[in-house]
């Protein structure tokens, strides 16, 4: 994306733990009056036999900073 920087990585939940905060860097607009964009979270490959619950995948707004 051109206004924020993309990332992967791996959440890890301890026991009794059941949401994360996941930092996103957004950047300044490249482009005056752009208008919002959007970026998708997507959850997957639990590991250590826990399961996903729904939604596994987030959309995100950023707004016009402008």
């Amino acid at each position: 994306g051109t206004d924020f920087a993309a990332t992967t990585g791996t959440l890890t939940f301890n026991p009794g733990e059941n949401s994360k905060v996941v930092p996103i860097n957004i950047l300044p607009d490249a482009v005056a009056g752009e208008g919002g964009e959007y970026f998708t979270v997507v959850l997957s490959g639990p590991g250590s036999g826990a399961t996903l619950g729904t939604p596994i995948v987030a959309t995100v707004w950023i707004v016009d900073g402008d």
